[in-house]
């Protein structure tokens, strides 16, 4: 989350104006000469003279304004850890002034001592309540903490305060989303992005939610917003590639997939949606090829080379599917056995090949064997070895199990008649 600090520079003027507290043995001119040099060294981004300046021996005084600017040229240079000691020393000199303990506050926050900086952070709206800088702060310190309840209270008077603060608006937003409160994050969604319709972060939170509400055009539009601008992000490609699938432009999701895994090669998933994208085209061998090249990333997951092993065996290669097919056998666990046997039994089916089909849907049926449309092609198959027992055994088993099911179809209606037919020797 950025930082804006409109209020800052006026506050800062004010500062400038309190005096130093001289040296011992120093003339009041002379200390206020070397303060003054020292802010001026430190606007033209000298902080290490700031340093040299006023740094001065132990125990020699030092005001309020002279640790203030020291503690800010620590800070400036990323040493929060002197940055936080100068700074705290002013606040506790001069504790009314907003621009010291507003810069204290970040320092600890740099620091890593976010309750710390919380504290700060509300002094400094105990004292003046529309201070947005420490609004701000105070609301990304809260959402980091995941104490989205208060984020969401700060940002709101953030908003309320400054109706064009678009990343007060987006991180309300934010913050709502992490409540669950998804509903009442849009209005502010929008309202960041008919502020600033270039902030990726709002777009893609916006999108994300048109399309857990299934508005997938919408989602699609933002995310073609988002990739104008940064084309190569491998992210963007796939959730726009996503919502090409819902609205079902499969030529379109496959061009987003491609891209996706351009600027991503590492990514399985990329990879497997390009075959599935395929697939839906009836493009198989395209598909096949890019199962395999997904399941060669994720080698341990038999899903990709079973959908390999069905995209082969629908260009009826039959050779690579049932390497496929093996490979998934040996990548997968029990409770897929079924589901991988009813694969290769129907490449066998299809290829006539009923003796091979008999053997593996007896196989499938060991691990799945409420499987009704794999006893009914196990019995078919036992007709075609002429295996007629183990048929008409086959054809009962699936008239049980289907009962009065009537989503198969013609299927029971044609077991019964076999069953009959077989029951006299035809």
């Amino acid at each position: 989350m950025n930082l804006p600090c409109l209020q800052i520079a006026a506050l800062l003027v004010a500062v400038d104006l309190l005096s130093a507290q001289p040296r011992p043995g120093d003339s009041p001119l002379r200390a206020d000469s070397l303060l003054q040099a020292a802010v001026l060294s430190f606007y033209d981004g000298g902080y290490a003279h700031v340093i040299d300046l006023l740094q001065p021996s132990a125990g020699t005084p030092r005001s309020p304004k002279a640790n203030y600017y020291l503690g800010s040229s620590f800070a400036a240079l990323n040493d929060p850890q002197n940055a936080v000691r100068y700074l705290r020393m002013a606040v506790d000199s001069s504790a009314a002034d907003i621009p010291y303990r507003f810069q204290l506050a970040k320092s600890l926050s740099a620091y890593g001592a976010a309750a710390d900086a919380r504290t700060q952070y509300r002094l400094i709206l105990a004292q003046d309540s529309a201070f947005l800088p420490a609004l701000f702060n105070l609301g990304t310190l809260c959402f980091d903490g995941r104490d989205f309840g208060s984020a969401s209270d700060l940002f709101s008077l953030a908003v309320g305060i400054n109706p064009r603060d678009y990343l007060s608006y987006y991180n309300l937003a934010a913050s709502l989303v992490n409540l669950g409160k998804p509903d009442s994050a849009l209005q502010f969604l929008r309202a960041s992005t008919a502020l600033n319709p270039r902030y990726a972060p709002c777009l893609s939170l916006l999108a994300s939610l048109y399309y857990k509400r299934k508005e997938y055009q919408d989602a699609e539009r933002l995310y073609g917003m988002i990739l104008a601008r940064d084309s190569a992000n491998a992210d963007d490609w796939a959730r726009r590639g996503y919502c090409m699938e819902k609205l079902g432009k499969e030529k379109w999701a496959v061009y987003c997939f491609r891209n996706a895994a351009k600027f991503d090669t590492t990514n399985a998933t990329y990879y497997a949606r390009l075959g599935q994208a395929c697939f839906e085209l009836k493009n198989f061998d395209s598909a096949a090829a890019f199962y395999i090249h997904a399941a060669s990333l994720e080698e341990e997951n038999p899903v990709l080379y079973l959908n390999a092993g069905v995209s082969y065996a629908r260009i009826d290669s039959l050779e690579s599917a049932l390497d496929a097919f093996h490979r998934s056998y040996l990548a997968s666990h029990t409770e897929r056995l079924g589901m991988l046997y009813s694969q290769i039994a129907g490449v066998y089916y299809r290829q006539k090949r009923f003796r091979q089909a008999e053997k593996s849907y007896v196989k499938g049926l060991q691990y799945d064997p409420g499987n009704l449309r794999d006893v009914f092609f196990l019995a078919h198959s036992q007709e075609e070895t002429r295996n007629f027992r183990g048929a008409a055994a086959s054809y009962r088993r699936f008239l049980k199990l289907a009962g009065t099911d009537a989503a198969h179809g013609d299927l029971v209606p044609y077991a019964r008649k076999r069953l009959r037919e077989l029951s006299v020797g035809k």
